[in-house]
């Protein structure tokens, strides 16, 4: 899922494979990343802040449940502490000041099923 720059000039999208996920901002008049960073395996979504500082994303690092912050200069903030729910998507109010997110408890069960031939 890729996402446009508050200007418009850039998208910012999560790619690659599940070993080497990252997060891109790409120029949308030459199509030349601009700048990347690892994220987390879990990784699908990103969004942008309002002042378009800022990538805001699911995961971090071994943290796949919390909404990080990701400024383009300096360090992380995780901005949500789940510690049994998964942030599914967010977006960000149009004054940059609130967060809407769905999220969803994180289901780990194996079931066998068997005699249904």
């Amino acid at each position: 899922e890729a996402a446009w720059s508050p200007a418009g000039d850039r998208s910012a999208r999560v790619y690659g494979g599940p070993a080497s996920r990252r997060l891109g901002v790409i120029s949308a008049e030459s199509g030349a990343l601009e700048w990347s960073r690892p994220t987390n395996a879990q990784s699908y979504w990103v969004r942008w802040t309002r002042d378009g500082s800022a990538l805001l994303t699911s995961g971090l690092g071994e943290d796949r449940s919390n909404v990080w912050r990701i400024p383009f200069r300096g360090e992380p903030t995780k901005m949500t502490n789940f510690r049994d729910q998964i942030a599914l998507c967010v977006d960000i109010s149009p004054d940059g000041k609130e967060l809407a997110l769905l999220r969803s408890r994180s289901q780990r069960d194996a079931v066998l099923i068997t005699g249904f031939d």
